[in-house]
């Protein structure tokens, strides 16, 4: 199986503009000086300690990696993602790169920390970019209060809360009213804590679905005509 991800998606080619502007947006974050207050919700940051602080600093540690933005592109186009969800934004890094990967796309994301999200929003708003929508709450109010109505997504990206029952919870959750069929579903540091690694553990239980191990995050297939099984993937 990861020889035949190899070939099918990471060797995808995706437009170099794309892959250009996201990666413009990050190199901009990373140099922010920027101070905002923090709210910490779920297990918080292992890393930053502090109320208040830094842009560039909340990029540099909770900010997605440029392979991974690469990584989000490519996969976004092999399977022609029209919807996608993303908990846990953070000052939105892998969001404008999903935002940027295809005009099709559309993207709610879910940021509970208020003084995050109307930073991302701003930064949304002097792009003028259309496609992203964000939600500022917790993750268990947005899904208690409804918010998302009855939408689906073809890609679903959980990296918040990183506690292994709430993880189970939101799967759970996702998986019977927000998924499409199909339904791409990508966890985010699953080997951040032993709870975090065991619950990972318990959804690669989760029957006709492909999982793809590459350590940091995990990826699950819901639906796809892909070999079913865990298969571990090296990701430079």
């Amino acid at each position: 199986m990861p020889d035949t991800f190899n070939s099918y998606i990471l060797n995808k080619n995706i437009k170099v503009d794309n892959f250009i502007l996201g990666n413009k947006y990050r190199n901009e974050v990373l140099s922010d000086n920027t101070e905002i207050k923090i709210k910490d919700f779920g297990a918080g940051s292992q890393k930053l300690g502090k109320e208040t602080r830094k842009i560039k600093n909340i990029a540099k540690i909770s900010g997605s990696k440029l392979n991974f933005g690469l990584f989000i592109q490519k996969l976004i186009k092999t399977f022609e993602i029209k919807s996608a969800l993303e908990m846990g934004t953070s000052v939105g890094i892998a969001t404008i790169f999903m935002s940027y990967a295809s005009e099709n796309i559309q993207i709610d994301g879910i940021e509970a920390c208020p003084e995050t999200a109307n930073y991302l929003k701003s930064k949304i708003k002097e792009r003028n970019i259309k496609n992203i929508n964000i939600y500022n709450n917790d993750f268990d109010s947005v899904f208690e209060n409804q918010e998302l109505n009855n939408k689906t997504y073809d890609l679903i990206y959980i990296d918040g809360n990183h506690r292994g029952e709430y993880l189970l919870k939101y799967f759970k959750i996702l998986k019977e009213k927000h998924c499409s069929t199909p339904c791409i579903i990508i966890v985010d540091d699953i080997n951040w804590s032993n709870d975090m690694f065991e619950a990972w553990r318990e959804l690669t239980k989760t029957k006709n679905a492909t999982f793809l191990n590459f350590y940091r995050f995990g990826v699950i297939f819901l639906g796809h005509n892909l070999k079913h099984g865990v298969f571990n993937v090296k990701f430079v």
